[in-house]
């Protein structure tokens, strides 16, 4: 990953079947640190104090929206399956 650092290396053989392909190397990450990038991120979502919310009615719209277009998509697959003869009504 980006700012990673190689720290100590020791070179071995390994049976063919289990190199990696490429001429690449295994790597075992044994700690990682906050001050990288990705350390900085995972900071942030562990340590969130401000915790996002959505009100009741919010997310009941939210659900009725997703739900009026799985209905809509069911039904589109519905009428085309039936529509082709050559489809199996089992499946549908």
């Amino acid at each position: 990953l980006g700012g990673t650092k190689l720290l100590q290396h020791t070179s071995g053989e390994q049976p063919k079947l289990l190199q990696p392909p490429g001429g690449g190397a295994v790597a075992v990450v044994l700690r990682t640190g906050f001050a990288s990038s990705q350390g900085k991120l995972m900071r942030t979502i562990l340590f969130a104090s401000e915790r996002v919310t959505g009100s009741d009615r919010e997310t009941l719209a939210f659900i009725l929206f997703l739900l009026v277009f799985a209905v809509a998509a069911a039904t589109h697959v519905l009428l085309e399956g039936l529509a082709d003869a050559s489809r199996s009504r089992y499946k549908l």
